[in-house]
């Protein structure tokens, strides 16, 4: 499940530049967060998601918006 947010974080971050909490209060990046989430394991409800989302934040789990922005993308 860890895996399935950051891919998600990932992904907003290049495409949208968004940051843990622009995902959270935004409801446009909400959307598309828990859309890409939900595709990879459909039965784990929306709640669960953010959830995790604030848990891997609150931890230091996520990588740093601007160290992924400064990497290359493929």
């Amino acid at each position: 499940m860890d895996d399935i947010v950051i891919a998600a974080y990932c992904e907003l971050v290049h495409s949208c530049k968004a940051s843990a909490d622009d995902i959270l209060v935004d409801p446009g990046l909400r959307e598309r967060f828990l859309a890409f989430c939900s595709q990879r394991a459909p039965d784990v409800p929306e709640r669960a998601w953010l959830h995790r989302l604030i848990s891997l934040r609150k931890r230091g789990c996520l990588p740093r918006s601007r160290a992924l922005l400064a990497s290359p993308t493929n």
